[in-house]
């Protein structure tokens, strides 16, 4: 899998962070899902300033739990 996610960053130019997702099948081949162009990270300093919104409901310390939505913040551009 491994291999497979640096092939398919390399097949589009992709420079940068993120995951890329797979599903694991009964026989054990694994199919490409999805790829998140971004980062986890220890410290939450959320977006701000004009123009910009920052929807969550997490924050500083926030604990997340083993069944998580991937979703858990997300930063938009108001124009």
């Amino acid at each position: 899998m491994g291999d497979a996610a640096v092939a398919v960053t390399s097949s589009i130019g992709y420079i940068g962070v993120g995951t890329i997702e797979f599903l694991l099948d009964e026989r054990g081949d694994f199919y490409f899902m999805e790829m998140n162009t971004r980062i986890q990270n220890n410290i939450l300093l959320a977006s701000g300033g004009p123009f910009v919104r920052m929807d969550s409901h997490v924050y500083t310390d926030y604990v997340v739990p083993p069944s998580y939505d991937s979703l858990l913040g997300k930063v938009c551009n108001i124009l």
